[in-house]
């Protein structure tokens, strides 16, 4: 996962799970790991209590060696990128490379559009930190929500072959993207259900009256995205899987934000269309290179009960464990900085591998 984050972000090779960068790859889980903690913990939320912490040292120095790996990065790309501008010819002679969103970036603030190198390590900095988590989370429910359906999973096995062929290792482009109609409805409910992103946050221009209350301009607010998604005023029978409520003639009759698992607006995910295009590689590469069906290994005892959206507990417990019929599958720790799964939580290891 972090590999393909830092083509797309960086353009350049990053093997991350093959210790090309430990030092990076230990930050980014130390860092995600005190984030959650101080996202569930009232007290730590405060600037100065966690500044007295025991954990704020090593969020510094998390932090550092986030920020220290980006600069360097950028500093190199921009000597290549100066290097190509003064020698045109280069680029034709070997130094050709997809863009990646550092290019654009930097060609940006080469135009002088007023980007400083902080406002590039932001940008690069999210792009990159958020494609290790959020992304492998999505594609193991994906997978968890074709395990516990085999028609479905059949259906988008067969789409697809027919669209992309039994080569794997075949290159996806987006304009593949768009005939995977029934990849698409998959992923969706699949989101739904178990949204990677809870909820996200803004902060209100002007005041707003909701159910007779009035939230005064300049309020930040969360948008709980799992009340909305198990709403039955929304979704019929919200707890059960169905990828046909996103066939286009349902979808056309509900509010346009009644589904946002990549939020809206113009601060909606940056990372929106690269995710789509890694869901379907690894659904692709592991159907197919594996020669596997997905089965579900073990569930909780409450697994088939409804979910329910205002139990923080049972959110943090959501994550499946799914293992292939192989011996290599194998298991990963998860939320194991909140603190809210009693027994260790698994998901499929083998995933992380192919993206």
């Amino acid at each position: 996962m972090g590999q393909a984050s830092a083509e797309t972000a960086f353009g350049t090779e990053l093997n991350a799970q093959a210790k090309c960068n430990p030092k990076y790859v230990e930050a980014v889980t130390g860092f995600l790991e005190i984030f959650t903690l101080r996202f569930f913990s009232g007290w730590l939320r405060n600037p100065l209590i966690f500044r007295f912490s025991d954990k704020y040292k090593r969020y510094v120095e998390y932090l550092d060696i986030l920020h220290d790996f980006t600069t360097t990065i950028i500093k190199k790309r921009k000597e290549e990128f100066k290097l190509l501008k003064d020698n045109p010819k280069m680029n034709e002679e070997g130094i050709k490379r997809r863009a990646a969103l550092l290019d654009m970036l930097l060609e940006v603030s080469d135009n002088g559009k007023n980007l400083t190198d902080e406002d590039i390590r932001e940008e690069v900095d999210t792009f990159m930190f958020e494609g290790h988590d959020t992304t492998t989370t999505s594609i193991c429910f994906v997978l968890y929500a074709i395990a516990q359906n085999p028609e479905v999973q059949q259906k988008v096995y067969e789409e697809l072959i027919a669209v992309l062929g039994p080569d794997y290792k075949k290159e996806i482009k987006y304009g593949d993207i768009q005939e995977l109609k029934y990849l698409d409805i998959v992923i969706k409910e699949a989101h739904r259900l178990y949204p990677p992103v809870p909820l996200i946050e803004r902060s209100l221009e002007e005041d707003c009256i909701i159910d007779g209350i009035k939230i005064p301009k300049d309020t930040n607010i969360s948008i709980f995205l799992y009340g909305m998604n198990y709403s039955s005023e929304v979704y019929p029978d919200p707890h059960i899987f169905d990828p046909e409520r996103f066939l286009p003639e349902k979808q056309a009759k509900r509010h346009n934000f009644a589904y946002v698992p990549f939020s809206a607006g113009p601060r909606n995910c940056i990372g929106r269309g690269n995710a789509w295009i890694r869901y379907t590689k690894s659904l692709h590469k592991n159907r197919l290179e594996r020669e596997m069906n997905l089965t579900i290994n073990t569930l909780p005892s409450d697994s088939n009960k409804a979910i329910d959206p205002t139990n923080q507990k049972m959110l943090g417990s959501l994550l499946p464990y799914i293992s292939p019929p192989y011996s290599d599958g194998g298991g990963v720790l998860q939320n194991k900085a909140i603190g809210l799964v009693p027994d260790r939580t698994t998901v499929v290891s083998w995933v992380l591998d192919t993206i």
